[in-house]
């Protein structure tokens, strides 16, 4: 491989020699002497053959005939150029300028027969000096009668063959002008012609070919765009070689010959598009026949006269049904507005995209922007998974899936949607539009299922209590038994006799079974006693007063913020005392359970705000632990009778069901909530003001 290439270069150099020498002897077969450097010469050793790819359809520079033939401009230039320095071209036919210029990026191409130097292209292009330029003008149509600049077609629909120098050009300059890309000049002088653009920006000699070839005799040239085609050759940017020996080539045409070539391609003056004599003797043969038939079509005229009257008459009347269906249908459709507006269901629309995995918002009513806590404006455009992060884990995402590829409407029971934003109980209904979209109509039913929650625990408290109530009269009487002759036994036996030791115990025990059936019968009766006046703060330093020590003991540190003045609830002390113990002990055995020693994130913090909801004061007690929280599966049953966590012996399970019955009967709520591992939530809301004095005085 080595030896042929050094072959070639050999015998290319001798041929180079004898050129110079016997340069006369080759001028009968237009062959003209050049001096090559060795790097052109080498190049040339390893290239016989040049790849050389024109655009497929620029008239006059460049084209493919009917025949299949290259021609124009560039063509005969590349001709004068094998003849004259002895090299050979090999036209490579693509089908479009974009696949020039692929292949040129690829580099599977040696060079591009004609193009314009731009930013963009010299990035992998080298230019030689331009062989022709030809100045972009501006097409409009006839009836445009003024002139126009560049920056006078902002705000139009302009047309631009794609990739083309002048495309390249107006989007560096007016990067917002409204640009209408094309495959090719044809294209974009009958979009002009018709008036599906504005005007298209081209090269005066293309426009000039194709306008007379087309016979388009509505277009004119309204003004130039300052910028000029300067037509090159344009090898590819490692053939800095090439790009000599071409430079070389074009410097031994002749200018006639190059005028030669131009007379031969331009045949239309740049100011005027329709000064053709091959154009005008159309024109008039046209003009000659239109003359003959409009004899007969002024007598035919007559004829269908009567007809068109009568399908006038009939396309008035249709274009006024057309008119009263469109009005019916705007109706329509503002009811339909209305309905959807003013339900009590949400109701929301999406665009199914990628295949069915995904679901963009078009649409969400006032109820749904109600349900779910955001507004329409936020929401529209965006994907369903963004909005609703867990809406897979929900099984709705996958129900709208179903719905999209069977069309088949679908139902989603009652379930409990819950993101980092919100928690609402909804039941969903899914259907398919005809024109593709999914809807989905939903409710919060929030409400029900905590009133069902509520109902259940009710009923739940009402059997636990009879049956707490004669449990605990059945086991007082003998525990208390136990106690008394436990109290003589201790009174009477020697302190360090074994039977007084048993006796303590039993006393012992016998207290605990005390305070068990104390809390029985405190959850079996009646809880509303009579309440007055209190001060939330005294109730919190009087509780605290009972455990701040042992809390203390236990290396938790207190974080009390309780602002002064606060305005008096009407409760029972004592009954809310008791409520926000339970509370305090639980969150002393979550934090000891988390931190059996010391820990700088052991501490218990108790938080006093007044808030308004509805127009009613409310005091908000927020006690918050961050000790081991309260798992998922657990939350819904910590209010039940008898449940709890703690090992055997330690707690009844009553606390806060007890707790949550005397809030509720206090006309307030107790909310918890809690982050498995990281923190628990426990918050007491009580109302103030006349409501609640008034149902006191009812009772």
């Amino acid at each position: 491989m080595i030896i042929n290439l050094k072959i070639k270069i050999y015998l290319i150099s001798i041929w180079l020699i004898i050129g110079v020498l016997y340069g006369s002897a080759w001028a009968g077969e237009n062959h003209v002497p050049v001096s090559f450097s060795p790097e052109e010469i080498k190049w040339l050793a390893a290239h016989p053959v040049i790849l050389a790819a024109p655009d497929p359809d620029f008239p006059p520079t460049e084209y493919f005939d009917k025949d299949g033939q290259y021609r124009g401009i560039a063509a005969d230039y590349l001709a004068l150029i094998e003849k004259k320095i002895g090299i050979r071209f090999k036209i490579i036919r693509l089908k479009s300028w974009d696949k020039v210029l692929e292949k040129a990026k690829s580099q599977e191409i040696d060079m591009v027969t004609a193009a314009a130097r731009t930013p963009q292209r010299e990035k992998y292009l080298r230019f030689t000096s331009s062989f022709i330029n030809l100045p972009s003008v501006i097409i409009v149509r006839q009836n445009v009668i003024r002139d126009l600049t560049l920056e006078d077609l902002m705000g139009m629909k302009v047309a631009v063959v794609h990739r083309y120098a002048s495309h390249d050009y107006i989007n560096n300059l007016y990067p917002d002008m409204d640009l209408y890309p094309v495959p090719d000049n044809q294209t974009g002088l009958r979009k002009v012609s018709f008036g599906m653009v504005d005007a298209m920006v081209t090269n005066i000699a293309t426009a000039s070919y194709n306008i007379e070839k087309e016979k388009i005799t509505n277009l004119r040239m309204a003004g130039k765009t300052g910028f000029v085609y300067r037509e090159a050759f344009a090898p590819i940017r490692e053939n800095w070689e090439l790009n000599g020996i071409l430079e070389k080539g074009l410097s031994l045409i002749s200018p006639q010959e190059k005028q030669a070539i131009y007379r031969k391609w331009i045949t239309l003056e740049r100011d005027s598009l329709l000064k053709s004599k091959k154009f005008w003797f159309s024109i008039s043969t046209v003009l000659g026949l239109v003359f003959f038939f409009s004899v007969g079509v002024l007598v035919w005229n007559r004829t269908l006269r009567h007809r068109v009257d009568e399908k006038t008459a009939a396309l008035k009347l249709e274009v006024m049904q057309h008119e009263k269906a469109k009005i019916a249908i705007q109706e329509s459709e503002t009811r339909y507005r209305q309905i959807i507006e003013n339900t009590k269901s949400g109701v929301a629309v999406f665009k199914v995209v990628d295949n069915g995995n995904d679901f963009i918002f078009l649409e969400l009513n006032k109820s749904g922007e109600k349900i779910d806590q955001l507004r329409k404006a936020d929401v529209i455009g965006k994907s369903i998974l963004v909005v609703y992060p867990e809406i897979k884990s929900f099984g709705l995402f996958e129900i709208m899936q179903r719905v999209w590829a069977t069309g088949q409407p679908q139902y989603q029971p009652v379930a409990l949607y819950r993101d980092k934003r919100i928690s609402v109980w909804r039941e969903s209904f899914v259907y398919k539009l005809p024109t593709g979209e999914i809807v989905t109509v939903y409710g919060d039913e929030s409400k029900l299922k905590a009133l069902q929650a509520e109902t259940m625990r009710a009923s739940h408290l009402a059997s636990i209590g009879e049956l707490a109530a004669g449990v605990a009269h059945e086991i007082n009487n003998p525990a208390n038994s136990v106690i008394n002759l436990a109290q003589v036994l201790v009174n009477e036996s020697d302190p360090s006799s074994l039977a007084h030791d048993v006796a303590g115990r039993i006393l012992k025990e016998g207290d605990r079974i005390a305070s068990i059936v104390g809390s029985l019968l405190a959850f079996a009766r009646d809880r509303k006693v009579r309440k007055s006046p209190v001060d939330i703060a005294d109730i919190i330093d009087e509780t605290l007063a009972l455990t701040e020590a042992q809390v203390r003991k236990d290396g938790i540190r207190l974080k009390v913020d309780v602002p002064d003045d606060l305005p008096l609830i009407n409760g029972h002390m004592q009954q809310i005392q008791q409520v926000f113990l339970n509370i305090i002990t639980n969150a002393r055995h979550a934090l000891n359970e988390k931190y059996p020693g010391g820990d700088e994130d052991k501490w218990l913090a108790i938080n006093v705000k007044v808030t308004t909801n509805e127009g009613r004061p409310w005091i908000h007690t927020i006690f918050t632990d961050h000790g081991v929280g309260i798992r998922d599966e657990i939350m819904e049953h910590v209010l039940d009778p008898f449940f709890t966590t703690k090992p055997a012996g330690i707690g009844t399970g009553l606390g806060l069901s007890i707790a949550h019955g005397i809030i509720v009967d206090h006309g307030g709520k107790l909310r918890i909530e809690s982050d498995p591992g990281v923190f628990t939530r426990m918050v007491v809301e009580l109302p103030m003001g006349g409501e609640n004095e008034r149902q006191n005085t009812h009772r």
